[in-house]
């Protein structure tokens, strides 16, 4: 039976699922989620991938993710490989620790994006684990109800649909009851309507498949000449950037405007996410990067 396709393109959502080996305990004890947590940290501001939702089982995981370039494959593998390694070592055990390939579905973010987020965050009520969604540690539910929040995850996008937090707790409530919130992807890798499938269909003809995977950075650029490429910016631009196009991690661009990893990373992750939808900012960030080409 053929694989489901790898779809990879810049400010592609997805929903990303991994499943234990036998379904077996990918997390035994509260140190290992917080070791896959702290992997998953490190892993997303390498690859530059936005973390809308979690949710941590057991024996499997879910993640609701956008990703920033097209690196999907990278970011997962990192994830995924880095974490078994790690579990290994503080288990004393050997082999695969997740079954076989991880399964990512692609999103329809105007017409899935909420129903997924619930979807994941009800997954400990449905297996009986919790009693309310925000009572389970392991997911991202109960970071949307307060002002702080882990830097890797990006709650602006999902909270702008609702007037206040506890609306959106509401909302996921009202998802225990349905049997089936989410239909079957369409040929085991989209969700979405007909429009979006049609649309994407569109896109893959305009696009030559190294655009739409194993996307390359267009620039990789020393620090020193891009400070002053982009000084007189404003602040999210310069740390778009540098940590973009510079390489610099968010810490070090904390450091640099005297700025908290939260604060840093707040910024970045609202201007990548502007970035996306509003054309005129992209086109001012092309000019300003076209310099280097001179």
């Amino acid at each position: 039976m053929a694989r489901p396709l790898r779809i990879e393109y810049r400010g592609a959502f997805y929903h990303v699922m991994s499943r234990g080996n036998e379904r077996k305990a990918v997390f035994r004890e509260d140190a290992d989620y917080n070791l896959f947590l702290k992997t998953l940290e490190d892993s997303s501001d390498l690859y530059k991938v936005l973390i809308h939702a979690y949710c941590l089982m057991p024996n499997h995981l879910h993640l609701l993710i956008q990703t920033q370039h097209a690196n999907l494959s990278q970011f997962m593998k990192r994830l995924l490989g880095v974490y078994t390694i790690r579990f290994n070592r503080k288990h004393k055990r050997h082999g695969h620790l997740f079954q076989g390939r991880y399964k990512a579905i692609l999103i329809d973010q105007d017409s899935y994006f909420l129903q997924l987020s619930r979807y994941i965050h009800l997954n400990p009520i449905k297996a009986g684990l919790a009693k309310t969604p925000d009572d389970y540690p392991w997911s991202s539910m109960r970071h949307f109800l307060t002002h702080t929040s882990p830097t890797y995850l990006y709650k602006k996008f999902t909270l702008d649909s609702f007037k206040s937090p506890k609306e959106y707790l509401t909302f996921i409530q009202q998802g225990i009851q349905e049997k089936d919130p989410l239909p079957k992807p369409i040929a085991g890798c989209f969700l979405g309507s007909v429009d979006f499938i049609n649309n994407f269909k569109k896109h893959i003809q305009k696009h030559k498949p190294s655009d739409l995977s194993k996307g390359k950075d267009l620039y990789r650029l020393a620090v020193p000449k891009l400070k002053d490429i982009v000084q007189g910016q404003d602040p999210p631009f310069q740390m778009y950037c540098l940590w973009r196009y510079g390489g610099l991690t968010q810490r070090s661009i904390g450091e640099m405007f005297q700025r908290t990893h939260a604060s840093v990373s707040q910024h970045i992750h609202r201007f990548g996410a502007k970035l996306i939808k509003d054309k005129a900012l992209k086109r001012d960030l092309e000019s300003v990067m076209s310099t280097f080409k001179n």
